[in-house]
């Protein structure tokens, strides 16, 4: 239930997370709309995936930036771009759990969808994800794990090479987002030009 139409920050509105600039994301609510979308980029590229258990930074701002660089060089919609970036974006608020546990945890998977229904509502993207989306995400972690792991995890030949790779994984947390940023008012300035 999104009640962003309520302003004032209290404790009646129930369990809350503070942002960045100080803003609170009520965990009920889901009031995406009152987070300023550079709190979302510094939280998404300050949030180290696999756990931080690899050998250097790499956010899932970054992660999230490549992906929707590979849907365009894909030649996929303007729409489908915005998905790649926004895929993760329930990762400002909950945390990144990596595969298997995310799946054994109840509850989480039901109130991970129910935020990206919140956010495609707030940033006009289609949910759920399109295939290609999807199939990135699942397999990219191959790419990722062997770039990234000093002795890459046995379980990366179960997934696919993602090809091709827009870039190096390597940006820091700065860079991350502000490419992430820049990237979403790229395709959102496109897709109100075409």
């Amino acid at each position: 239930m999104n009640m962003c139409s309520l302003p004032e920050q209290n404790e009646d509105r129930g369990p809350w997370i503070a942002t960045l600039s100080g803003i609170r994301f009520y965990i009920r609510e889901m009031n995406l709309c009152d987070i300023p979308l550079d709190d979302m980029a510094h939280a998404l590229s300050m949030n180290c995936r696999y756990n931080g258990h690899i050998s250097r930074h790499y956010s899932v701002a970054e992660h999230s930036l490549i992906i929707s660089e590979i849907l365009e060089l894909w030649g996929a919609s303007r729409d489908v771009q915005l998905q790649g970036l926004l895929h993760d974006i329930s990762e400002v608020f909950v945390p990144d759990i990596p595969r298997p546990f995310k799946g054994e945890i109840t509850g989480f998977k039901e109130y991970e969808d129910a935020l990206l229904h919140e956010a495609s509502l707030e940033f006009d993207f289609m949910y759920p994800f399109d295939e290609r989306v999807l199939w990135l995400d699942r397999n990219i972690v191959r790419n990722e794990a062997e770039a990234l792991f000093p002795n890459p995890p046995e379980w990366t030949k179960d997934y696919e090479w993602v090809r091709p790779m827009p870039r190096y994984i390597g940006l820091d947390a700065i860079d991350a987002k502000n490419e992430w940023l820049q990237r979403y008012e790229d395709i959102r300035s496109d897709s109100m030009g075409n």
